[in-house]
């Protein structure tokens, strides 16, 4: 069995380049599932003293 010395910064390189080419990619590959939201629900903000309640009027939704 052959020991191998381990790099942390080597890795770390690695894991840049990976995710800079996820990031990079992503708003070309965009699944049909991820459409652009097409509706604005009401929201209502009340600030009180230690609370900030908030009202949303969610309307049916369908998955895709």
């Amino acid at each position: 069995m052959t020991l191998v010395r381990w790099d942390p910064i080597d890795e770390l390189a690695e894991l840049r380049e990976s995710m800079h080419m996820l990031l990079t990619d992503f708003p070309r590959r965009r699944p049909r599932a991820m459409k652009p939201v097409t509706c604005t629900p009401a929201v209502e903000v009340l600030a009180e003293q230690n609370e900030v309640p908030v009202k949303v009027q969610v309307t049916e939704s369908r998955p895709v």
